[in-house]
């Protein structure tokens, strides 16, 4: 039994030790030999990690003035501007009322994954026909609280990455990814 299971297995009841345990999991592989603070797991030879952003917010903009009420959620807007060219990018984007997520990406920069999460459904636009849209169920998180970790656990477990950034707000209007 690998020391990750016996940690996984001994703090998987409370939120506060899992992100403790977490980050010992990624001391564990550091001190082995990781070469990357942000993975828990050594890459393959020649493989580039990607990096993970997250993006959270309780609402979009509304073009016309027009906000949510109850049982009225019309979607609001963002625009995620990208000019990542290192490596290529997992977006993580979350939000309790529903979004349009529109992406204005440059030419070099590579969008892997984008991952739609919250309240109310969220979709995208102006993404290139071979990024994957996932929609998962971990929540929301439009600041830096227990919901977040959650979010962070996720990335953890799914791709092995802790998010790069995570920008935050109530309502949201643009974003970058640099």
């Amino acid at each position: 039994m690998s020391g990750k299971q016996v940690i996984h297995r001994i703090i998987a009841r409370d939120d506060d030790m899992k992100f403790l345990a977490y980050m010992m999991i990624i001391l564990i592989h550091l001190l082995n030999g990781c070469s990357s603070i942000a993975t828990k797991n050594k890459p393959p030879e020649g493989h580039v990690i990607p990096e993970v952003h997250v993006i959270g917010v309780y609402e979009g903009w509304y073009p016309d003035g027009k906000g949510h009420s109850f049982g009225y959620h019309p979607y609001g807007n963002i625009d995620i501007i990208v000019h990542e060219e290192k490596v290529p990018v997992i977006l993580i984007l979350t939000s309790y009322e529903p979004v349009t997520w529109t992406f204005k990406i440059s030419e070099s920069s590579r969008i892997e994954k984008v991952i739609l999460s919250g309240y109310h459904p969220s979709k995208t636009a102006g993404l290139p026909n071979e990024t994957t849209i996932l929609k998962k169920d971990i929540g929301y998180a439009y600041s830096k609280d227990s919901r977040y970790r959650k979010i962070e656990e996720f990335s953890l477990d799914e791709f092995g990455i802790i998010p790069s950034s995570f920008q935050y707000g109530y309502k949201g209007n643009e974003f970058f990814i640099q």
